[in-house]
C-alpha cells in the first residue's frame, strides 16, 4: 500500500515540476540534476545489496528492494534489472527456486531488450550455473555459452572473472575436465590481482579449494581451508565462511559436529537459516543417539523455526513478487492517465492557463486522495478477510493433525494388544491340533486335548469379547467409571492364561496378595496389564526360575510387583522403557508398545508404573493404583 501511495504522489509531484519548468527553465535543470542524484543512489543501493549477500542475507534483501522501489520511480532500467537479480539471489539463498528463477528471468529480459550487456553477461554465467544445481546440463550449457561469448566482446576485467569462475564452477559441478576448470581459475585471478572484491576473491578462493578435492589433493585443501575459514569470518563473510566449514567437515568427519555447530552460529548471524537445515538435523540426530537430550531439544526448537521462516519466506517471496507486478501495471495505468491529462492540459492551455492550472491542481488532488482512501480501506478489509481465512485454516489443520496423532496411536495399541492376548493362546491351539492331526495320541488323551482346546478357545474368545469392549471404547472417546477390584481374585487368571509357558520354563510362581487389597480400577485394563507384566516375567525367567507376585498396602495407595529372577533391564534403556523405544533385556527383544499402553492404562486410571532391577539379580514390574476403602 505504501509503495503504491508513494508512486501516486510521485506522479503528481512530476506534473508540479514540469509546470514550473514551464514557467522556469533553470528549475527544470535542477529537477533533472535531482534525478541523476537518485540514479546513482539507486547504483548505490544495487551494490549494497550484492556486498551484503554474503555477509546478511536479509541486509541484502532490503537493499534490494529499496533499489527497486527508486528504480521504478525514476524509470530507470539499469537499477531495476539489477534490483530483481539481486532479489533473485536473495530468494536462492532461501531455496525459494521458484521466486528466484522468475527475478532471473525478468532481470534478464529487461537486460536483453535495453541493451544491458554487462548485467546480462554476468545473468548468464549465473543461469548456468542455477541449472548446474538443478541438474539440467542442456540449459547449463546454453547459458554458459552464451555468458562466455558474452565475456569475449570486452567487458571489464571483474566481470569477465566472474564469468570465468561460473565456468569453472559448472565444470566443478559435473566433476569434468579439470584442465579448464584450472585455466579458468588461474585468469580469474590474473584479472582480479588488483582488484579490492574481497567477495569475488573469497569466491575464487573457495573454487580452488574445490578443484583440489576433486583432484583428490585433500592435504593441499586443508592446507588452505583454515586460513580461508578464518578470512571469511574475520571479515564478516558469514556465507562463505559456511561454505568453508561444510568442506572441512567432509574432508574430517571426526570434527563433523564441531563444525556443523560453527556452520549454525554463522547462518544465525547472517540470516542464512534455510542453508542449515540439514545440519541442524544431523545436531539433533547426533544429541539424540548420544545421551544428551537437553541440546537435542534446542536443535528441535531451531528445525522449527527454520520451518516457519521458509514457510514464511516462501509466502511472502511469492506475494511480493505478484503484489510487484501488481503494482507495476497499476503504475502504467496511472502513467497512461497522466499522459491523458497532459494533452488535455495542452489544449485548455491557449484560453485560460492560469484557470486550467488551478483546476487540474485540485482534481489531480482530489484523484488522489480518493484513490488512496479506496485502496487503504480495500488494503484494509482484504488483509482481514485473508488472516481470518489464515486462522481457519490453521485450526482446522492442527485439528486433523491431532485426529491423524490419535488414529494413529490407536491402530499401533490395538495390534499390540491383539499381538499380545491372541498369539500365545491360538499358538497352542494350532500345535495340539497338529498333534490331533498326526493320530499318535491314544482316545483319552486325545480327548483331554480336545478339553484343553475347548477351554483355551473359551478363554480366547472371552479375551476378543473384552478387546472388542476396550476398541469401542477408544473410538466412541475414552471414558471410565472406577469400580474395585481384587488383584488377588484377577491375578490367578492371568497366570492361567500364561499357564502353558510357565509349564514350558518350569518357573515357579509365588502369589503372596492378600485377599482383601482392593484398588479402584478397570477390571479389563487391569487385567491387560497383568496379563503383560506376567507374560514379561516369565518370558524373561531362567529355566525353573521363581516368579514372585507380591501386593503391599500404603495409606491410599496399592503397589502390586512382579518380581523375576532373569538378566535384568540394562541400564541405557531403563529410563526410555516407557517412552517408545524399543526394549529388550539380555539378547531378547520385548514387546515395548505393550509396556508404553500399560503404562497408558494406569496412568488413565490415576496410577503409575514402574520398572528397576534388584540388586541380587532379575528384574521387578510394579504398578500403583488407589487404594478402594470400600470394596463391597
Amino acid at each position: 500500500m505504501r509503495s503504491r501511495y508513494l508512486t501516486s504522489n510521485y506522479l503528481f509531484i512530476r506534473l508540479l515540476l514540469l509546470l514550473v519548468s514551464l514557467a522556469c527553465p533553470a528549475t527544470g535543470s535542477a529537477a533533472l540534476q535531482g534525478k541523476a542524484d537518485s540514479t546513482l543512489h539507486a547504483q548505490y543501493l544495487c551494490r549494497q545489496a550484492f556486498y551484503y549477500s554474503w555477509k546478511h542475507a536479509d541486509s541484502s534483501k532490503q537493499y534490494a528492494l529499496r533499489a527497486r522501489e527508486l528504480s521504478d520511480r525514476l524509470s530507470w532500467a539499469p537499477g531495476k534489472a539489477a534490483a530483481w537479480y539481486a532479489l533473485g539471489y536473495y530468494y536462492e539463498l532461501c531455496h525459494n527456486n521458484y521466486v528466484a528463477f522468475r527475478y532471473y528471468l525478468d532481470a534478464l529480459q529487461l537486460c536483453e531488450k535495453k541493451g544491458l550487456t554487462a548485467t546480462a553477461g554476468e545473468l548468464y554465467g549465473h543461469l548456468a550455473v542455477y541449472y548446474s544445481r538443478q541438474q539440467r546440463p542442456a540449459a547449463a550449457g546454453h547459458y554458459l555459452h552464451k555468458a562466455m561469448t558474452t565475456a569475449a566482446r570486452g567487458l571489464p576485467d571483474t566481470l569477465q572473472a566472474v564469468i570465468l569462475m561460473d565456468y569453472a564452477t559448472v565444470l566443478l559441478h559435473h566433476s569434468a575436465r579439470p584442465d579448464s576448470v584450472k585455466w579458468a581459475l588461474e585468469t580469474a585471478r590474473s584479472l582480479l590481482s588488483h582488484s579490492r572484491d574481497t567477495p569475488r576473491l573469497l569466491q575464487l578462493s573457495l573454487l580452488g579449494i574445490q578443484l583440489r578435492l576433486q583432484q583428490r589433493d585433500t592435504a593441499g585443501a586443508l592446507s588452505r581451508l583454515p586460513a580461508f575459514i578464518q578470512t571469511a569470518a574475520g571479515q564478516g563473510y558469514n556465507y562463505p565462511a559456511i561454505k568453508g566449514y561444510q568442506l572441512m567437515a567432509d574432508i574430517h568427519p571426526a570434527d563433523a559436529v564441531s563444525c556443523y555447530a560453527r556452520m549454525i552460529q554463522l547462518a544465525q548471524a547472517g540470516s542464512y537459516t534455510e542453508l542449515i537445515q540439514p545440519y541442524a538435523i544431523r545436531m539433533y540426530d547426533w544429541y539424540t543417539q548420544h545421551g544428551h537430550p537437553d541440546t537435542a531439544a534446542q536443535y528441535s526448537h531451531l528445525l522449527f523455526d527454520i520451518l516457519q521462516k521458509k514457510e514464511a519466506a516462501k509466502s511472502n517471496g511469492e506475494m511480493d513478487y505478484l503484489g510487484y507486478y501488481t503494482q507495476q501495471h497499476n503504475l502504467r495505468q496511472l502513467q497512461l492517465q497522466d499522459a491523458l491529462q497532459q494533452a488535455v492540459i495542452g489544449k485548455q492551455q491557449q484560453q485560460s492557463r492560469n484557470r486550467v492550472y488551478l483546476g487540474i491542481i485540485i482534481a489531480l488532488l482530489l484523484l488522489v486522495t480518493i484513490f488512496a482512501g479506496i485502496y487503504f480501506f480495500r488494503a484494509r478489509f482484504r488483509a482481514r478477510k485473508n488472516a481470518a481465512q489464515l486462522c481457519a485454516m490453521n485450526r482446522e489443520i492442527n485439528e486433523k493433525n491431532k485426529l491423524l496423532l490419535s488414529q494413529d496411536d490407536f491402530k499401533n495399541k490395538l495390534v499390540s494388544v491383539i499381538a499380545h492376548d491372541f498369539r500365545a493362546p491360538l499358538g497352542n491351539i494350532i500345535e495340539i491340533s497338529a498333534f490331533l492331526k498326526q493320530e499318535v495320541l491314544t482316545p483319552e488323551e486325545a480327548v483331554e486335548w480336545m478339553a484343553d482346546i475347548e477351554r483355551k478357545t473359551h478363554h480366547t474368545l472371552s479375551t476378543f469379547d473384552n478387546i472388542l469392549a476396550w476398541v469401542h471404547s477408544q473410538i466412541s472417546g475414552f471414558t471410565w467409571h472406577p469400580r474395585p477390584c481384587r488383584p488377588a481374585a484377577l491375578l490367578p487368571d492371568a497366570i492361567r492364561y500364561a499357564g502353558n509357558m510357565i509349564a514350558a520354563r518350569q518357573v515357579q510362581v509365588q502369589l503372596q496378595v492378600p485377599a482383601q487389597l482392593a484398588v479402584s480400577a478397570d477390571p479389563e485394563m487391569l487385567q491387560f496389564i497383568h496379563r503383560n507384566l506376567l507374560h514379561n516375567a516369565v518370558r524373561f525367567s531362567p529355566i525353573q526360575g521363581r516368579l514372585l507376585i507380591t501386593a503391599t498396602q500404603q495409606a491410599h495407595t496399592v503397589t502390586v510387583s512382579f518380581s523375576d529372577e532373569g538378566p535384568g533391564i540394562p541400564q541405557t534403556l531403563l529410563p526410555h522403557l516407557f517412552t517408545g523405544m524399543k526394549s529388550f533385556r539380555g539378547k531378547q527383544q520385548g514387546a515395548g508398545l505393550a509396556l508404553i499402553i500399560c503404562h497408558d492404562f494406569i496412568e488413565k486410571m490415576g496410577g503409575s508404573l514402574h520398572a528397576a532391577n534388584k540388586p541380587d539379580g532379575g528384574a521387578i514390574f510394579s504398578y500403583t493404583l488407589p487404594l478402594n476403602h470400600n470394596p463391597s
